[in-house]
């Protein structure tokens, strides 16, 4: 079949921070960020077929559950708040920490949960980043060629008749 390539470069963080009045601001933009992150997960949610097994669903909700965790929101929102951080240094700064933890366990099967952790941030970092997903749609019968997909990529994916697809990174889930 014909094959589309799906480019999607790294997300990259600059360090920044805020002026001390805007705080508040920086604070409900990365709440605004997390909800709007939710709202579209929720939308690819709404996606799923009956015919589609459980087990994506059960992906989709798990990243809505992260999105829910104050582990996730809070240390953000008290980075932006004591040191003055953009949201999205922040939430860069956060995740390092949260892959640090998870690089040390030994368990596989959560070491892999890892991978939710990244699609969560990911989406968050292009909201905020103002980075727009490529567009899924009127590739009907193509072959997508990825670096990685998510669970709403695949899903959506199905959706718009996608006859297949091929990554570099990706585990047995």
């Amino acid at each position: 079949g014909r094959a589309y390539l799906l480019k999607r470069g790294p997300v990259c963080v600059t360090p920044s921070w805020v002026a001390i009045d805007q705080i508040d601001t920086e604070i409900r933009r990365f709440e605004q960020a997390v909800e709007t992150a939710g709202t579209q997960l929720r939308s690819v949610r709404d996606q799923i077929t009956d015919s589609v097994s459980s087990d994506i669903t059960e992906f989709i909700d798990t990243h809505l559950l992260m999105l829910e965790d104050k582990a996730l929101s809070s240390q953000p929102i008290q980075l932006i708040r004591e040191h003055r951080l953009s949201a999205e240094w922040a939430l860069q700064r956060h995740y390092d920490d949260l892959v640090e933890v998870f690089e040390k366990i030994e368990d596989t099967y959560l070491r892999t949960r890892r991978d939710d952790l990244d699609h969560v941030v990911k989406r968050i970092l292009g909201i905020l980043l103002e980075q727009h997903e490529a567009a899924l749609d009127e590739l009907n019968g193509q072959i997508v060629l990825a670096e990685d997909l998510t669970p709403a990529d695949v899903i959506l994916m199905k959706n718009q008749g996608i006859a297949g697809f091929v990554t570099d990174f990706g585990g047995p889930m």
